[in-house]
């Protein structure tokens, strides 16, 4: 006879059955921090925590966007840099400084 205790929790959007599962029995074990804080994925929790199937490229897509955009500023600054003095008289000035200071 089996006298595990059961925990039911609530069932996933896709089925309608609550899903049973039992509860450790030994509590005296160590705990692996690194396990225990780690969030499973969809590969190993399906439906549960985790990327849905349909967004998987979703992160790859939303970095791409943000170098996109990184690009294009550094090309309107450049843009800007080349038709001005300014980049050249910040340097100046800050070289001016160091000198200043040192000697």
């Amino acid at each position: 006879m089996n006298t595990t205790p059961l925990i039911t929790t609530a069932a996933p959007t896709n089925t309608s059955a609550p899903i049973t599962t039992a509860a450790p029995t030994n509590t005296s074990a160590p705990i692996d921090s690194a396990a225990s804080t780690a969030l499973p994925t969809s590969s190993t929790c399906p439906g549960r925590v985790g990327a849905r199937v349909g967004d998987r490229g979703q992160a790859t897509a939303e970095y791409a966007l943000v170098i996109l955009g990184a690009a294009a500023l550094a090309l309107l600054v450049i843009a800007w840099a080349a038709n001005t003095s300014a980049v050249g008289d910040l340097m100046d000035a800050v070289l001016d400084s160091v000198r200043g200071r040192v000697g």
